[in-house]
């Protein structure tokens, strides 16, 4: 296997951290279906001594052996329930689970001193218990180097990876390896299903409480609704070609139709979800479907994943098994019947999609070829289909959070409009509905200033900043005659409303405005000078963040021709 640019531009970006640089340890962050396997044999091959390599999950371990040993073409080691190394053969590698290798007396049956590379795969569990006490044993080697390899860095629990890792080597994000055609486009679809209520549901650990998301996730109303919208995505129908047919005519009508499933996997919140799934799609279309989760026996699974791989099986409902190491380039369709909060969690979802087809970007050498190769395969795209209803107060995780950067809340529910009509591509729809807004905003403006009557001069009191917060002006309360505000109070009021006279206001009201900016600043709101100058130009931004206020005038100051 030829190395890509980037694979290689990796090795040598972790080989400046740990050896010219002199760190213990770094941090691959490269998207899922790059070949973070290939990178890692190469360490393997450039390491002078041996190398432990450590995943989460079994298939993983067999997976990356086979390609260390195909790319270095020495012994790989296999240290995994029954399967142990064979310490007479030197293996220059040994690949282990972090749970085989954390029960009594199996770590210890290794010299530290014999290891200078610690390799961690989907290294955001890193900071568990069980994969620090194997970095800890290792550790006592002063020579030891240390790279984790992952594709979503950020970790729902907020325990930092910096714990571990002292700096990031290299990051090769998903919308890169598709612009460089690498990796398939994942389209959007997002289905609003009337019933499903999320607002009640509690948050633990980041994330929606998986009880309570079960119990509104696995109603069989709703299970029919999502299988509904998922059958006509998976024919390629429009959006509520299904509605005007009774369902006991679905497969009639689908078999007329004449299309061929597209090969599909299902995220769900349960067994029981998963189970429901599965059964309402064979409901409607006999052997359609199989599910499995972590229970299922590892010879029905195998056998499932087989057919599934093969096409004989088109739809894979799954519970809690392929966020991590699933390899099945043909699946085409993700129905995301797993709402989250993570955006970690939601990127790995949408990795399982994102693969080309084998072999398909061979031989081309510029982007531009590879493209071109991949929309003249018979998987040019993949699509994603997220499942809305009332949120209430959470903020669930969608293609536009994941694939849009920073963009303001309007465009992403303009996206979401969009989506509920049919597939988005979620960045052409982004940089449509920027162009939009910035016309919105450009054509509000022209009109705010229609409506001003000239003037060549204003005192700074014409902006009134009690406007501008849209509160009254507070009275003088009794007692605050003759008070003036501490020397330090008035330099904050002075700092928080530039061009303001606050220094000849009542007591009273300097204190009203003191209190605001408090306020504002506890509930991470924009300052009044970001308001004045949204204002400006038409935003209301009362209740704006600090931080969206700052995109926005950093975008408007680009645009405008200014320097904040």
């Amino acid at each position: 296997m030829i190395a890509r640019e980037y694979q290689t531009a990796t090795v040598e970006a972790v080989h400046t951290e740990l050896y010219t640089k002199g760190l213990r340890s770094t941090l691959v962050v490269n998207a899922t279906g790059t070949g973070k396997s290939f990178i890692m044999a190469e360490l393997i091959k450039r390491t002078p001594k041996r190398a432990m390599a450590l995943m989460d999950r079994k298939k993983l371990v067999r997976q990356n052996a086979k390609t260390f040993r195909d790319h270095t073409g020495e012994v790989i080691g296999i240290e995994m329930g029954e399967l142990r190394t064979r310490h007479l053969m030197r293996e220059k590698a040994i690949c282990s689970t972090v749970q085989s290798l954390s029960t009594p007396n199996r770590l210890e049956q290794f010299d530290p001193m014999e290891f200078d590379l610690l390799m961690i795969d989907e290294c955001h569990h890193a900071t568990s218990p069980q994969f620090r006490r194997i970095i800890d044993y290792f550790s006592v080697n002063s020579e030891l180097k240390i790279v984790g390899v992952t594709a979503t860095a950020d970790r729902g629990d907020s325990e930092a990876l910096g714990q571990i890792f002292e700096s990031v080597a290299f990051e090769y994000p998903l919308l890169k390896a598709i612009d460089e055609g690498w990796l398939v486009y994942p389209y959007h679809r997002l289905v609003e299903v009337a019933g499903l209520d999320f607002s009640h549901i509690r948050t633990t650990a980041g994330d929606l409480n998986g009880a309570d998301l079960a119990a509104v996730m696995e109603r069989e109303e709703s299970v029919m609704k999502m299988i509904h919208a998922s059958l006509e995505v998976i024919y390629g129908m429009e959006p509520e070609t299904l509605s005007g047919v009774e369902p006991t005519f679905w497969r009639d009508y689908i078999d007329d139709y004449g299309h061929a499933p597209k090969r599909t996997l299902a995220f769900t919140v349960s067994v029981k979800h998963a189970e429901m799934m599965s059964e309402i799609f064979n409901r409607i279309i006999p052997g359609i479907s199989q599910h499995v989760h972590g229970k299922t026996p590892d010879d029905l699974r195998e056998r499932i994943e087989n057919d599934f791989y093969h096409g004989e099986i088109p739809i894979v409902c799954n519970c809690g098994l392929y966020l991590e190491g699933y390899d099945n380039p043909a699946v085409e369709v993700g129905i995301m019947g797993k709402p989250t909060k993570s955006r970690a969690r939601y990127a790995q979802m949408v990795g399982r999609f994102t693969r080309t087809l084998p072999n398909v970007t061979d031989g081309f050498d510029t982007p531009e070829g590879r493209k071109l190769a991949i929309a003249a395969s018979k998987k040019p795209s993949s699509l994603i289909v997220d499942f809305t209803g009332n949120c209430g107060k959470h903020k669930l995780v969608s293609m536009p959070d994941l694939l849009g950067g920073i963009i303001s809340e309007q465009v992403k529910l303009r996206i979401a409009e969009r989506a509920k009509k049919g597939r988005v591509h979620v960045g052409e729809a982004i940089e449509e509905e920027k162009e939009r807004e910035f016309e919105e905003r450009r054509q509000a403006e022209a009109a705010k200033k229609a409506r001003l009557v000239a003037r060549t001069s204003f005192s700074t009191q014409e902006i009134n900043p009690f406007d501008i917060l849209q509160i009254k002006p507070q009275k003088p309360f009794y007692g605050h005659d003759g008070k003036v505000l501490a020397p330090g109070h008035l330099a904050s009021l002075e700092k928080n409303f530039k061009g303001i006279d606050v220094k000849n206001m009542h007591y009273s009201q300097q204190m009203q405005l003191l209190k605001q900016v408090w306020a504002r600043q506890k509930a991470g709101y924009c300052t009044f000078n970001m308001m004045k100058i949204l204002g400006q130009r038409g935003y209301d931004a009362k209740k704006m963040s600090f931080q969206d206020a700052s995109n926005l005038l950093t975008e408007i100051s680009t645009r405008e021709g200014w320097k904040r």
